[in-house]
């Protein structure tokens, strides 16, 4: 599989994601310092389905040792927690939605996720 690009909305995204959950990790609860690169903005739903890309239900933050073992042998684990997390509908709903074409434009999502943020520092 060919290494997905990464561009201004995914770093302004996964900034968001991980200021979201406070810096810490969601299945560990090790927290990180502002900016740490051992922090990631997790996709449950691959970055290469453009319909679930920037859907705050679908990311949630890891630390580099979690997000390889919910990435690999423990995937099981990862969706039981997501399913925890969101609720089976909610799950269902982002499941399906993740299988929805949707026109990969980068401006677009940049200004969608610049909404996002912009809209969530205000609360």
């Amino acid at each position: 599989m060919p290494k997905i690009k990464l561009c201004t909305a995914d770093r302004e995204f996964s900034r968001f994601i991980r200021t979201r959950d406070k810096w810490t990790c969601q299945r560990c609860g090790h927290k990180h310092e502002e900016k740490s690169q051992g922090l990631h903005c997790s996709h449950y739903f691959s970055r290469g389905k453009e319909a679930t890309r920037y859907h705050t239900d679908n990311c949630i933050s890891l630390c580099y040792a979690c997000h390889l073992l919910w990435g690999g042998d423990r995937r099981d684990e990862y969706k039981a927690f997501m399913i925890k997390k969101l609720g089976r509908k909610r799950f269902n709903v982002l499941k399906k939605l993740s299988n929805t074409y949707k026109k990969k434009d980068r401006k677009k999502s940049l200004k969608e996720v610049r909404e996002l943020t912009s809209s969530n520092a205000n609360c």
